[in-house]
């Protein structure tokens, strides 16, 4: 929603005070989680898997799953108004009734579909993965992947015919991670008979593309790291420069193991990293499971994980552990999620718990180095927590950055229901209405933040945009209306910063 200088001023006055970095937005929810459905999905592992991608500054799609429900649900949220775009309207656990909240039909009908991540292409369609069964009792697992219109909630009729991929096989057939490309490429990834990882690439239109995969499969990359038979893929990103990083672990051995993959951007392994494109992780207090990965903007790899201890590590270009970053890592501590700001900061997220008490959700910043920003939460340590007081534990499970740097959350938690769902939202700058503005008079979006080809910019009155690098040169200016469309096609990969004729600021990611 767009805020005039007044607006946000009227707020910080109602407010008696300038929220810190890592509180709640006192716009969503009155500076709360809000409570949606007790009702996730959990992988092979236990642990659980609700997803949430942001679209924009107002809508956030939260994945909502379990084993009554014969279709998966992606449920819409105002992130402004905190109004649930649809209901469900029975939460006894029984059943559920779904009231404009968006199921994608998938067909035959099984007991148990479960959506395991999505992601957005350029044009704001919905990319979709996850796995079927027909029942609980079927470890025949059959993937499913597909693109939905979020106006509608129904499958794109131009990606695949208008109907989902399957990939099935004689045992499992399991996919965990997407992402979408700059050019609007799929990625797909998992495992297949739970001790050999896949990698896909479709077209937007939901063929295989036939330029990718290695061993001759058309495609498909195939690749082995443990002959085991839990094996989990906890993550995929692209790099600017094409190539492709996978994490995963494996709990077949009485001690996890997690490894790290850079895949060349034709789905070759590259063996210019670790050793012939992989790096067994080995964390500071022995083995343990990677969860979360993202990639700096100069290729080097930030990872999070668990062994027991939550930790934080950076890898260089080559696959070592970079001399530059204080590995962080902490008792206690349970990390899910890992992404890196526009800033150069960490954001990582989870929970954390002492003794027998609940566990708290927890965000945790870091600058680029691996310490803590003090700036960050409440207590000068670089934490942001939640549901002290609570009687059961909460947990942060996935988040994203808004276009205007808010950052919207969903987190599961053990009680009242076993795996009940919340979101909320967080404050990442100083401003009590939490967006980064730095002008007086004009609100500035743009998205999508990283971009590669075009950027869409959105301002409270028409003005005009210059665009600087780093160094401050100005390299374009544009005369627009108040939404309009800036071509950066021509750039260099990096950070670059957007202003308007009034002083308002956005931070560009040019990938």
């Amino acid at each position: 929603m767009k805020k005039t200088i007044l607006q946000i001023l009227s707020i910080l006055f109602a407010q008696g005070l300038i929220a810190q970095p890592g509180t709640f937005d006192p716009n969503f929810a009155t500076g709360n989680v809000q409570y949606l459905t007790p009702y996730s999905s959990k992988l092979l592992d236990g642990m659980p898997n609700h997803k949430i991608i942001s679209i924009g500054n107002e809508t956030a799609i939260t994945t909502l799953n379990n084993g009554t429900q014969p279709n998966p649900v992606l449920q819409f949220q105002n992130t402004s108004s905190n109004a649930v775009l649809g209901s469900i309207s029975n939460t006894s656990g029984s059943s559920l009734t779904i009231a404009n909240v968006h199921t994608p039909s998938f067909s035959p009908t099984f007991q148990f579909d479960e959506i395991t991540d999505i992601g957005k292409t350029s044009n704001g369609k919905i990319a979709i993965t996850g796995f079927r069964r027909a029942s609980s009792s079927d470890w025949n697992y059959s993937a499913f992947f597909g693109l939905v219109d979020p106006a509608s909630g129904n499958l794109v009729s131009t990606f695949n015919g208008g109907d989902y991929v399957t990939l099935s096989s004689t045992g499992t057939y399991l996919a965990q991670e997407l992402e979408v490309q700059s050019d609007d490429k799929i990625l797909l990834a998992g495992v297949e008979s739970l001790n050999n990882f896949f990698v896909r690439r479709y077209n937007t239109d939901g063929t295989l593309d036939a330029t990718f995969g290695n061993s001759g499969n058309l495609g498909t990359t195939w690749f082995t790291v443990y002959d085991a038979t839990q094996q989990n893929i906890t993550d995929i990103k692209v790099m600017s420069n094409g190539k492709i990083i996978i994490s995963g672990f494996d709990l077949s051995a009485s001690i996890p193991q997690s490894f790290v993959a850079r895949l060349n951007s034709d789905g070759t392994l590259d063996t210019t990293f670790g050793t012939d494109g992989i790096v067994e992780i080995v964390f500071p207090m022995g083995s343990g499971r990677v969860t979360s990965v993202d990639v700096t903007s100069t290729g080097e790899v930030i990872l999070v994980g668990n062994a027991p201890e939550g930790t934080v590590m950076k890898l260089t270009t080559s696959g070592d552990n970079a001399t530059d970053f204080q590995i962080f890592t902490e008792s206690y501590l349970y990390l899910n999620k890992v992404e890196l700001l526009p800033t150069g900061k960490i954001l990582v997220a989870g929970n954390s718990s002492t003794g027998n008490t609940p566990s708290l959700a927890i965000f945790i910043l870091l600058n680029a180095d691996g310490t803590p920003d003090t700036g960050f939460g409440s207590s000068s340590n670089g934490k942001a927590t939640f549901g002290g007081g609570m009687s059961y534990g909460l947990w942060v499970n996935d988040f994203d950055i808004q276009a205007d740097g808010k950052v919207i959350f969903v987190a599961g938690s053990s009680q009242p229901y076993e795996t009940s769902l919340y979101t909320g939202r967080m404050l990442m700058s100083n401003s009590s209405a939490g967006i980064e503005i730095e002008g007086l008079n004009n609100y500035l979006s743009i998205y999508p933040n990283p971009a590669s080809n075009v950027i869409n910019v959105e301002m409270e009155i028409a003005s005009t945009v210059r665009l600087f690098d780093v160094s401050g040169k100005l390299l374009k200016e544009v005369n627009g209306a108040s939404i309009f469309t800036i071509d950066v096609t021509d750039l260099t990969p990096g950070m670059y910063m957007i202003e308007s004729a009034e002083g308002a600021k956005a931070k560009l990611i040019k990938e």
